[in-house]
């Protein structure tokens, strides 16, 4: 499906998704749509987000942005658009609750309503465990006029659902990023380590005394090998914990950073990263950190798995303190050799992200040549 405007146009896209809400990873995932889209059609497309802190949106990504619970602007916002692009994450789920899915369909259909083509983008799909949100999400999956998801997990869960139409594999928009590295050596005298510095982005997840169990035998198997840094990557919930676990473990916590290329040029600096969340793993690759992570979603066993480095994935359940200082001392013994295959890995990230953007470009209308497509699709290591 194609807008069909001419050469020259400038199109633009209402962008969906969970903004404004203090989570770096989803404020990544706007970052690397917004990224893609300019690297493959410079000043072409102007995006307006949907967004709970507009405010902050704006000023941190300088889109235009409205707050996206007020009807009358999200409505003006649609009308004015030429298309409803639904951006990235896992908001086609009901881990989180039922009516999160219910809210985003509703601007989906919206969208349909006033005639605007709808744009799934790099979506993780999933968990859908009701039976109603299967079939909502069903509908308006078959409804799009473009589906894109960032894994064949994703993939093959729409199909298994009854999605019958074309879905196209792209990757996480927040591959597309590059660290900000301006001020980050401040934070830590990095010439003075005597320790490997081990990150861990943590997140409340399971039974809150449990989980600090299981943090708690993490941090200490760290101890044993490096210096343990917490990083929040959603605020406060993890800042919070992280400043819980640090006044409890003797650790250092890192003060949040609400800029994904910023917090890129940290993971950076970390000789390892152990994540329990997806885009803390994905940025960190990016910024070419060898990673641990913990499968608290199926999200971060697809991550993984398109990859290849199932090797280096623990369950949420059954981690050792063997186990953890057996694949640390793994990924830090492997060194050059890792990251040579970890920067090849992540230019085929970058690749696949870029064909969301390029097939988002073709709906709105917008063609670029043959021989431009191909040299922004080769140079998507950037």
């Amino acid at each position: 499906m194609s807008l069909n405007q001419a050469s020259g146009h400038v199109a633009k896209a209402a962008v969906l998704g969970y903004y404004g809400r203090g989570n770096i990873g989803d404020e990544a995932v706007l970052a690397g749509i917004r990224r893609s889209l300019e690297h493959l059609a410079p000043g072409r497309v102007e995006l307006t987000v949907l967004s709970a802190d507009p405010a902050e949106t704006s000023g941190s990504h300088h889109l235009a942005a409205v707050q996206r619970m007020k009807r009358r602007e999200v409505g003006r916002t649609l009308a004015a658009s030429d298309a409803l692009i639904v951006g990235g994450g896992s908001l086609l789920q009901d881990t989180t609750s039922l009516r999160s899915l219910i809210y985003y369909i509703g601007v989906i259909r919206w969208a349909r309503w006033k005639k605007k083509p709808v744009i799934l983008y790099s979506q993780g799909i999933g968990p859908l465990r009701r039976h109603i949100a299967r079939f909502l999400t069903r509908v308006e999956v078959e409804r799009a006029a473009l589906v894109t998801v960032r894994d064949r997990n994703s993939a093959a869960l729409l199909e298994s659902i009854g999605v019958k139409r074309p879905i196209a594999i792209s990757a996480d928009p927040a591959f597309m990023l590059e660290a900000d590295r301006s001020g980050v050596a401040a934070l830590w005298d990095m010439e003075r380590r005597d320790k490997p510095l081990i990150g861990l982005a943590l997140r409340n997840w399971d039974d809150p005394a449990r989980t600090e169990n299981r943090y708690r035998l993490l941090i200490e198997a760290i101890k044993e090998i490096g210096s343990p840094l917490l990083i929040p990557m959603q605020r406060p919930d993890d800042q919070v914990l992280c400043n819980e676990m640090a006044a409890k473990t003797g650790c250092l916590a890192l003060e949040p950073i609400m800029s994904p290329s910023a917090m890129m040029a940290v993971f950076g600096t970390l000789d390892v990263l152990i994540g329990v969340r997806l885009h803390a793993l994905i940025l960190a690759l990016t910024a070419g950190t060898p990673v641990l992570a913990v499968g608290y979603d199926p999200k971060v066993d697809a991550l993984m798995e398109e990859l290849g480095e199932l090797d280096f994935l623990m369950s949420w359940q059954n981690w050792t303190a063997a186990s953890i200082t057996e694949k640390i001392g793994k990924l830090l013994s492997t060194g050059d050799a890792a990251r040579a295959k970890q920067l090849q890995i992540i230019q085929t990230m970058r690749k696949r992200s870029l064909i969301a953007a390029r097939l988002t470009l073709g709906v709105l209308g917008i063609n670029i040549d043959t021989e431009t497509q191909s040299a922004a699709m080769e140079a998507g290591n950037l």
